[in-house]
């Protein structure tokens, strides 16, 4: 008896800290995305939109991306939190994220957002209104406790279009609970890579190998360098 009120008092503690667990208090299995590990909650994806038409052959870059996401979404456990953000050049139809907040991945949440995946972001040939990624980062920062994980997804963009200020990457180096932050990304910014070494994530590059046959390919960044001293 004693026992069984031990693990519920720290099942109860894990989940009120934000910490994964299964029905038989464990914590939950980690998760991957793009060979990266996720492993806490919530999981946010940060989506950035193009806000322009596309760059000829790369449209399947796309396609990698979303059906890796569909398998990652798919396999979270639902005590696990999780959410999408759609940032950059947005149309009037793409909503800024799935949910309001981090949802439970349940079946219905997970099939929401399956099916709102498969719909393409609005914003490749009209940008209606435009949300900086690094506003993003730092309204993340600000919500969210050191076990949450967050991946940039960066499909397309120049550098100028995803660069994060200094301020941002300063605002993470000084939070007390920082989450993770993860990178994927088509180009290779330093800022970006700065923001995931800074917190304690990582990061990899996209590379288009053959446009003709859609082949995309993922090369580790190692970040470790770009670590503040």
């Amino acid at each position: 008896m004693a026992n069984n009120t031990l693990l519920r008092f720290v099942r109860q503690v894990k989940i009120n800290e934000g910490q994964p667990v299964n029905e038989n208090g464990a914590k939950a299995r980690p998760v991957s995305f793009c060979s990266i590990r996720l492993e806490g909650s919530p999981i946010v994806f940060v989506w950035y939109v193009y806000g322009r038409a596309y760059p000829p052959g790369e449209f399947e870059i796309d396609e990698f991306l979303l059906q890796a996401m569909s398998d990652t979404v798919r396999s979270i456990q639902g005590k696990t939190k999780f959410n999408v953000l759609w940032v950059g050049g947005l149309g009037s139809k793409q909503g800024p994220r799935l949910f309001q907040e981090p949802q439970a991945a349940t079946a219905s949440n997970k099939q929401h957002a399956l099916s709102t995946l498969c719909e393409e972001p609005d914003g490749s040939s009209v940008r209606s209104y435009h949300r900086p990624l690094g506003d993003a980062v730092e309204q993340l920062v600000r919500q969210m406790g050191s076990h949450g994980q967050v991946v940039l997804i960066i499909p397309h963009g120049d550098e100028s279009d995803v660069r994060l200020k200094q301020s941002t990457i300063d605002l993470v180096t000084r939070a007390k609970g920082a989450p993770k932050f993860h990178v994927v990304s088509f180009v290779k910014v330093t800022s970006l890579g700065r923001l995931a070494a800074t917190s304690g994530g990582s990061a990899v590059l996209l590379k288009l190998e053959n446009p003709i046959f859609g082949k995309v390919e993922l090369e580790p960044w190692d970040v470790s360098k770009l670590k503040p001293k």
